[in-house]
């Protein structure tokens, strides 16, 4: 009876996945019909010049103080450092402000 439970399991995972997937592209597809109908306005520029982001980004060193750091190679550390420090930058850029 084991296999069956197991068998259960993976079918309501899966079944998740496909359903969350599913809406997710029936979410982007209403919000583009909205948008190609007049009741959204969206700049779509903006949306791609944001998604990719400022190819600048600050410099971090996250495996100064840690003894692990002398046994990584250096392109695992600058690919590491890299996306930490274009994270926060993201970040930076797309803090969310609250009018008052």
């Amino acid at each position: 009876f084991g296999s069956v439970g197991f068998v259960w399991g993976y079918c309501k995972t899966a079944m998740g996945k496909t359903a969350t997937l599913l809406s997710a592209i029936a979410m982007g597809l209403g919000i583009y019909a909205l948008q190609q109908n007049g009741y959204l306005s969206i700049d779509w520029y903006k949306m791609q010049e944001d998604a990719i982001g400022s190819r600048a980004y600050k410099k971090v060193d996250v495996f100064k103080k840690l003894a692990v750091a002398k046994k990584l190679p250096l392109w695992i550390k600058d690919a590491i450092n890299r996306f930490i420090g274009m994270s926060k930058t993201a970040l930076d850029l797309n803090k969310v402000s609250v009018a008052t």
